[in-house]
């Protein structure tokens, strides 16, 4: 095996846009980078996008996944079928996300010695499965065909724990937490020619000059609880008139959360501008990040702002120990708290200089340990390490 081909599978990438997306194509480009010849296999839920692409100088696969009744089935038997056809030209497949997807990869190359490594991510049903939908046969059979995967991946020391409670092999679970990129340092000069180049982009993005901003960054669902976020704009915009609040996403709840800022009367103070392919604009132009959700998973938002040196604000229930223990960030609020949210955000308005300083420290100590370049280096190990444990059938 002279250069490594690994297949990464995704069900949604670009030109979809979320948290795991972001990494899937960081770690195909890592890994391109250190000499491995990855592609992409995701899923195609529009006719009008091809099912061949390159993105970044990497192959993207696409597998029709028709939107009626049976789509998602349709959609697994092709992937199944794909990589069954494929098998002899791919060392590894590793598949985002720990659930139905995952299970039909491992059944589908079952057999075939071609090792399936599954990432447990921050943002799959892992979690929410286990809090709030008691597991019935149907999820139990998905962990349990999981479970088979030649190696797991944590991303987080809660993902850890929680597949090894559900029997996995611990030698075979991994703990590699998502990487970012590194960002130049914020500044005042930064700050301004980002608020320039968003505003030419969308007008709603335009800020009355020296007001800050807040930034909420994620998927737009019930999860992430936006809706907190807007109820405690209300206080803040009566201390700070011409403040922004930007959601920047999309998602199920975005009509709902466009009904809630109308009836509060906070049309233009809070904007829902839709999904950037890319954050660093956003980040070196909003002052603070605002992450309410109280799910104890790790958001990829919260990972870029800390990395780029940007004050956040969590609440006490986040899973963000392993990025930001609460001893260097005070920014911890109650989940689901609207008033306190509003007193952490306005707290931050009047001693900004205070949280950036904090905000510095966390960014240092990200950077050494979750860049990309560290991400892919230890996914290479690893599927260099599986693939030459997995004994193959004669061809």
């Amino acid at each position: 095996m002279n250069v490594l081909c690994p297949v990464l599978v995704s069900r949604r990438f670009w030109p979809q846009v979320g948290g795991a997306e972001t990494v899937t194509a960081a770690l195909a480009c890592g890994l391109r980078d250190l000499g491995l010849r990855p592609q992409i296999v995701t899923a195609s839920q529009d006719a009008t996008w091809p099912l061949e692409v390159t993105c970044r100088d990497v192959p993207v696969h696409r597998i029709w996944y028709p939107r009626f009744r049976w789509g998602r089935t349709r959609y697994l038997i092709g992937l199944s079928r794909f990589l069954r056809q494929r098998q002899h030209a791919i060392d590894v497949v590793c598949v985002s996300r720990w659930g139905e997807e995952a299970g039909a990869v491992v059944n589908a190359l079952a057999g075939s010695g071609v090792p399936v490594v599954v990432r447990a991510e921050p943002d799959d049903a892992l979690v929410v499965d286990r809090q709030r939908v008691p597991r019935g046969r149907a999820g139990r059979s998905r962990d349990s065909r999981c479970l088979q995967a030649a190696a797991i991946v944590a991303t987080t020391t809660a993902r850890q724990t929680e597949v090894l409670e559900l029997g996995a092999d611990p030698r075979r679970v991994f703990l590699i937490p998502n990487g970012v990129p590194a960002l130049a340092a914020r500044s005042a000069e930064r700050k301004a020619a980002a608020r320039r180049a968003l505003a030419e982009v969308n007008d709603d993005l335009r800020v009355p000059l020296g007001q800050p901003v807040a930034l909420c960054l994620g998927r737009l669902d019930r999860v992430n609880q936006w809706d907190v976020a807007v109820a405690a704009w209300q206080t803040v915009a009566e201390r700070w008139p011409f403040a922004r609040l930007w959601i920047v996403g999309d998602g199920p709840e975005r009509e709902n959360l466009y009904r809630q800022v109308r009836a509060a009367d906070l049309l233009g103070r809070v904007v829902l501008p839709g999904t950037f392919d890319a954050p660093d604009d956003l980040l070196f132009a909003a002052d603070v990040l605002v992450a309410p959700t109280t799910y104890p998973k790790e958001s990829v938002a919260v990972v870029e702002a800390a990395a780029a040196g940007m004050p956040v604000i969590l609440t006490a229930e986040s899973g963000h120990a392993d990025l930001i223990p609460p001893d260097l960030s005070g920014a911890r609020v109650p989940g689901g708290d609207a008033r306190a949210l509003a007193a952490a955000v306005l707290q931050h308005f009047q001693d900004r200089e205070a949280a950036e300083a904090a905000a510095r420290t966390i960014r240092d100590r990200v950077r050494v340990t979750r860049s990309w370049r560290t991400m892919a280096a230890a996914h290479a190990k690893l599927f260099r390490h599986v693939a030459v444990a997995t004994v193959r059938p004669a061809r």
